[in-house]
């Protein structure tokens, strides 16, 4: 990720690859980027390791701002934006515009 990674709470390289970007969607509006943004932090949560604790952050923050970081592959950078998620109807219960959910 290049010479931002100090930046990364916890550093490393590792994050979720958003790979789509619904119109008017709480990831649409903050600005999200399909195939070029990950997502490597949720406050000071590093998102490195592909378990629950993405959507466990998604959950405990339903209709609550919180910050993610994201880094950018297109630009090579981190930027913070905040977020709101928010329920969809079943089969994807959460809608901010990340990795599709199983």
């Amino acid at each position: 990720m290049g010479g931002q990674q100090s930046s990364i709470p916890g550093g490393g390289s590792e994050g979720y690859h958003v790979l789509r970007v619904q119109d008017n969607s709480p990831g649409y509006n903050a600005g999200l980027e399909p195939f070029f943004d990950f997502i490597v932090a949720i406050g000071n949560t590093r998102l490195d390791q592909d378990n629950e604790t993405f959507k466990d952050l998604l959950k405990a923050n339903i209709n609550k701002h919180m910050q993610m970081t994201i880094y950018s592959s297109k630009t090579q950078q981190l930027r913070e934006i905040s977020i709101m998620p928010a329920t969809m109807p079943p089969p994807r219960p959460f809608r901010i515009a990340c990795p599709s959910w199983p």
